[in-house]
């Protein structure tokens, strides 16, 4: 897309993108890790605990589809392009604080969970799926959303497959944030 573009075109399309995306991970708790280009990393559960980290992650997720619905029905009517965004979502441990060098340091997550995250973003193009978790999160959270599975898939730099889940109808109101207990 930003072959037609100017470089000032694209920033200005990624800040609008940005701003919504960012806006919405903070409101449920999210750590903004990085910028990826066009994509985003972000951190649930760190740098402070939470216990609900998994449904934090899979309401941001949803409503960040949502914000893009809009932003797209924006553009369209600039006569700009519709853009579509995969999330990948996965839970366990990893590796959390400042990693780098002695001359330059960043806030980062680093872990096979991770990189399985990533991967099941990238998963997500290909299988036409919004928002793709593992079945780590599936477990942790499967009462409070619908679900369809995605099934068994293979990921670039696994040995084994894993089982995978989209999360139901993201365009509904009825993804509702969870209940303090």
């Amino acid at each position: 897309m930003a072959e037609g573009m100017t470089p000032e075109a694209v920033v200005e399309m990624l800040r609008e993108f940005f701003d919504p995306m960012v806006e919405v991970s903070m409101r449920h708790k999210g750590t903004i890790d990085k910028f990826l280009g066009d994509g985003m990393m972000v951190i649930f559960g760190a740098p402070l605990d939470d216990r609900y980290q998994e449904e934090h992650a899979v309401l941001a997720a949803a409503e960040m589809q949502n914000e893009l619905r809009t932003l797209c029905n924006h553009w369209e009517t600039d006569g700009r392009r519709p853009v579509k965004m995969g999330i990948g979502i996965n839970s366990g441990a990893a590796i959390v604080g400042n990693i780098g060098s002695e001359d330059r340091m960043e806030y980062t997550a680093i872990g096979d969970t991770v990189n399985l995250a990533a991967r099941l973003e990238s998963t997500s193009k290909e299988l036409g799926l919004e928002i793709i978790v593992s079945e780590h999160t599936y477990a942790a959270i499967r009462p409070l959303f619908q679900w369809k599975s995605a099934g068994t898939i293979t990921v670039r730099g696994r040995s084994e497959p894993v089982r995978a889940y989209s999360v139901g109808d993201t365009n509904s109101k009825s993804i509702t944030p969870p209940q303090p207990q």
